[in-house]
């Protein structure tokens, strides 16, 4: 079933083209979504928009930004600044994440840059294969909340 994008929406998507910062995330992962709904929580400046890995938004980039199909299990989660053309994934993205975020989550974000690398892809693998068995996966289709809803893309 395809969302429905208001007239409003699409305007406010194609006007940020460009300088927006997408992540992409498991839509059937409970714990993405809650990450997801945390994120739009404490995005200030509004740059942040979503898209479910199996989203046909996703689909139409998997190729050039290299973006994991869903269901894969190491690389659930992407985060791609428009404005470089970077990609990043695993704890390098929930590193560049928390920086975006600001305030308290930028002190955790570099606190958290002291820890190897390899160290800290090797703790995101080990959530990454047990979030659903953790926190379960999504049987519905329940909807966002109206402002999230709108950062959504299809």
């Amino acid at each position: 079933m395809r969302a429905f994008l208001s007239p409003r929406m699409v305007l406010d998507c194609h006007a940020m083209e460009g300088r927006r910062k997408i992540v992409f995330y498991d839509g059937d992962c409970l714990l993405c979504a809650a990450v997801v709904r945390w994120c739009h929580r404490w995005d200030r400046g509004g740059k942040l928009w979503f898209a479910s890995l199996g989203s046909d938004f996703a689909r139409e980039r998997r190729e050039d930004l290299d973006l994991p199909g869903p269901g894969e299990e190491a690389e659930t989660f992407a985060l791609f600044d428009e404005e470089t053309g970077q990609v990043a994934f695993r704890s390098r993205a929930a590193l560049a994440l928390a920086s975006h975020l600001g305030g308290p989550w930028a002190l955790l974000g570099k606190v958290a840059a002291f820890v190897p690398p390899a160290l800290r892809d090797k703790l995101y693998d080990q959530v990454a294969r047990n979030r659903r068995r953790w926190w379960g996966a999504r049987e519905d289709c329940s909807l966002p909340p109206g402002s999230l809803r709108e950062r959504i893309l299809p």
